[in-house]
Order: structure tokens, then C-alpha cells, then sequence
């Protein structure tokens, strides 16, 4: 058949090298947007990350503050004592 008509012989290559072309390019664009989207979900998670790690990291100078306020407040009240003693 192909023999017959030789147009029809090349136009179905040409048809095949297409649908192959398009098939390379589907692939290929889903695998894009496959790497796109493991990206934007890890650089979430190490955003989720970084902010659990600075909020861990303000809770710790919170209680730093609080334990040296009250380092403090132990030691104005030493003071008073003494005072006291000393009158």
C-alpha cells in the first residue's frame, strides 16, 4: 500500500515523528513541573523550619530574660536584707 502511495507513506512518518515529539515534550514538561513543585514544597517545609527555629530561639531568650529579671530581683532583695541587717 505504501508502495502505491509514497506521499502516504511520509506523511504517516511525519505524523508519528509529531506525536513523538509531543509525547518527549509532555513528558518533559510534567517532569518540569514535578521538580518545580518538590522544590516549592521543600523550600516550604525548610521555611517552616527556620520559623519553628526562631520561634524555638525567642521562647529560650524569653526565659533567659525572665531567669535573669528574677537573678535580679533575688539580688535587690539580698540588698534589702543586708540593709535591713545593717540599721
Amino acid at each position: 500500500m505504501f508502495l502505491l502511495f509514497p506521499h502516504s507513506f511520509l506523511h504517516s512518518l511525519l505524523l508519528w515523528r509529531h506525536v513523538l515529539l509531543h509525547s518527549l515534550l509532555l513528558c518533559l514538561h510534567v517532569l518540569l513541573h514535578s521538580l518545580l513543585l518538590c522544590l516549592h514544597v521543600l523550600l516550604h517545609s525548610l521555611l517552616l523550619c527556620l520559623l519553628l527555629l526562631l520561634l524555638l530561639l525567642l521562647l529560650l531568650l524569653l526565659l533567659l530574660l525572665l531567669l535573669l529579671l528574677l537573678l535580679l530581683l533575688l539580688l535587690l532583695l539580698l540588698l534589702l536584707l543586708l540593709l535591713l541587717l545593717l540599721l
